[in-house]
């Protein structure tokens, strides 16, 4: 069932001194395309702890069915991050999810 959440485009690699805004569709969660989902949250987690702070900056977004991110960054390299979004449409949360792994150069 995991699967089923995350991004489409499974793991995307990122430099440790990139700063990226990822995003993603909504229409495989079933929300009719031109539908805005609400309440779009975003956790940043590192062996499972929480370090959004550290990482991200902004807020995330939807607009239509597109789901941006706020922008991640200052990640270390080597480690593998974890990236949630939740978001809620007709009185259900629904979330999705995505590795960054750093790249060691």
């Amino acid at each position: 069932m995991a699967l089923l959440r995350q991004f489409k485009e499974k793991s995307k690699e990122q430099g440790p001194e990139e700063r990226i805004a990822y995003w993603f569709s909504t229409v495989p969660w079933n929300i009719p395309a031109g539908d805005t989902p609400t309440t779009p949250v975003v956790v940043l987690k590192l062996n499972g702890v929480d370090v959004s702070a550290d990482h991200l900056v902004g807020l995330p977004t939807i607009v239509a069915n597109i789901f941006t991110t706020p922008i991640v960054e200052l990640l270390e390299r080597g480690n593998r991050y974890r990236l949630e979004c939740k978001w809620t449409y007709s009185g259900n949360t629904l979330e999705a999810f995505g590795d960054l792994p750093v790249s060691e150069e």
